[in-house]
């Protein structure tokens, strides 16, 4: 992106100087040589499989050309590229940048960046990388994310008891979760979302960016649902969130079960009503869309000590 204050180079001489940022045709061309060098070498190791299918000879085989590429003999050189093309795939806000699908080649640049920080051969320079780019003066928050959504060493699944999760609910985007973490006694709910593999499968890592980002710049704001954490494991991307005790709908179903007439709600009901108005309002100044409104989607909670609070309850428990 043009607008990146972020330092980053594109010839080695560069790379240590600092003189310049790429332009956009520069960018693409950045892309574009990243894409057709990991073309070449998955070509060479479709050669190879010709020969021989023997895990010992990839290896080799990888190991040797691996050792004939400038880039890996300096992690902070190879720091620097992956931070680069980090800052190529991520916009101004709260989107990936358009061209990120090379679609003259048909080959998802996210999925080949993604692969190469896995690999085992790059995985001992994924906490430099975060640091650097985390404690950066120029620190872009973007890449921050992107980063986390890309590198499986960057998120534990582990932590929240994979063998503990309770199903809530399922749909064509996710399958949500609860969990209940022991060691804070606090009930999170985790929404885990299939991660197709290939590189020429379309990717769905820009829907998840963009939901990710706008919970992460509104982490602390009463008016977005928290966020805890999130990362990627080797088949799908995990959001973890704070649980809520129900959802609008839920809640208004519930009340309506108690012996008192509209006119004895009125006021509770448009009090709701204006919370819901105002958390709208403040998304819209923030030049944001919710595009799916509804009352299953506005999610709420008690106050403590509140005399409403018996009205709560875990909308799957509920047999309206």
């Amino acid at each position: 992106n043009n607008n990146n204050n972020n330092s980053l180079l594109i010839s080695e001489k560069r790379i240590r100087s600092g003189s310049e940022m790429p332009s956009r045709s520069q960018k693409e061309e950045i892309v574009k040589s990243f894409a057709l060098d990991e073309i070449s070498t998955n070509n060479s190791n479709k050669q190879i499989h010709k020969y021989s299918y023997s895990p010992d000879s990839l290896q080799k085989f990888f190991t040797k050309e691996r050792k004939k590429r400038l880039l890996y003999l300096d992690d902070s050189l190879h720091c620097t590229i992956i931070n680069l093309i980090l800052s190529l795939l991520v916009t101004n806000t709260s989107s990936l940048e358009k061209s990120y699908f090379i679609s003259s080649f048909g080959i998802d640049i996210s999925k080949i960046l993604s692969t190469h920080l896995n690999h085992r051969s790059n995985v001992s320079i994924i906490p430099n990388l975060y640091n650097n780019i985390s404690s950066s003066t120029n620190n872009i928050p973007q890449i921050q994310c992107l980063l986390k959504l890309l590198c499986r060493k960057l998120f534990d699944s582990t932590f929240y008891g994979n063998n503990n999760l309770q199903k809530l609910s399922a749909g064509a985007y996710g399958t949500i979760y609860k969990c209940r973490i022991e060691s804070v006694q606090t009930d999170v709910a985790i929404k885990v979302i299939n991660n197709t593999s290939g590189s020429f499968n379309r990717s769905i890592l820009s829907e998840v960016f963009s939901e990710v980002f706008v919970l992460e710049r509104f982490r602390n704001d009463e008016r977005v649902c928290h966020l805890f954490d999130y990362g990627v494991t080797k088949d799908a991307y995990w959001i973890v969130l704070r649980h809520y005790n129900g959802s609008l709908r839920g809640w208004r179903l519930s009340s309506s079960q108690l012996k008192s007439t509209i006119k004895d709600k009125i006021d509770l009901y448009l009090n709701t009503f204006q919370k819901v108005l105002d958390a709208m309002v403040y998304i819209s100044e923030k030049n944001l869309a919710h595009y799916d409104l509804k009352c299953d989607n506005i999610l709420l909670s008690p106050i403590g000590g509140s005399l409403i609070s018996p009205l709560f309850c875990d909308d799957n428990n509920n047999n309206n």
